[in-house]
């Protein structure tokens, strides 16, 4: 076979190549971009670990700051930041109304206040809810005491 009857036979035949079931490769990187990327893993971390008010006057508005820090690859998402078993109502979380996204690398600050009504200590628990697969609910206990509390000075002897 001549090479002239070579190169027809090798060109007649591609463009019967789709109906033998053959195609080229133009659309692999039209596929790629199809794909999503992978958002990551989110992974959370908190300071401080726990709340203590100490010394409080009973009636008087006390704050601090806890942080959430995503630490991981993806978003962290606070679904509740919120006081439980606060008997007394003395605990409150400002800045987590809704839903917080705290971007990848990122943080947020929520305000704790504690307000006393009376002289007696009080306990409690923040319960957090988020998308954080071994963190979905964790809490951070909480506690106030009034300034009265503290050493009465009696010895006990």
């Amino acid at each position: 076979m001549t090479t002239a009857l070579k190169l027809f036979a090798m060109f007649s035949l591609v463009p019967l190549l789709p109906l033998l079931g053959c195609e080229g490769d133009t659309n692999f990187s039209k596929a790629n971009q199809d794909v999503e990327p992978d958002p990551g893993v989110p992974a959370l971390s908190y300071s401080p670990e726990s709340i203590v008010f100490p010394d409080l006057t009973v009636g008087a508005t006390y704050s601090t700051t806890l942080t959430i820090e995503s630490v991981g690859d993806g978003d962290v998402l606070i679904y509740r930041l919120a006081p439980a078993d606060d008997t007394y109502a003395v605990f409150d979380v400002y800045g987590a109304d809704d839903t917080v996204e705290i971007l990848a690398g990122g943080s947020e600050e929520f305000t704790i206040t504690a307000i006393l009504p009376d002289a007696v200590a009080a306990e409690a628990e923040l319960s957090i809810q988020s998308n954080v697969s071994d963190m979905l609910q964790f809490s951070i206990p909480i506690s106030a005491y009034a300034a009265d509390l503290g050493d009465t000075g009696d010895t006990g002897e």
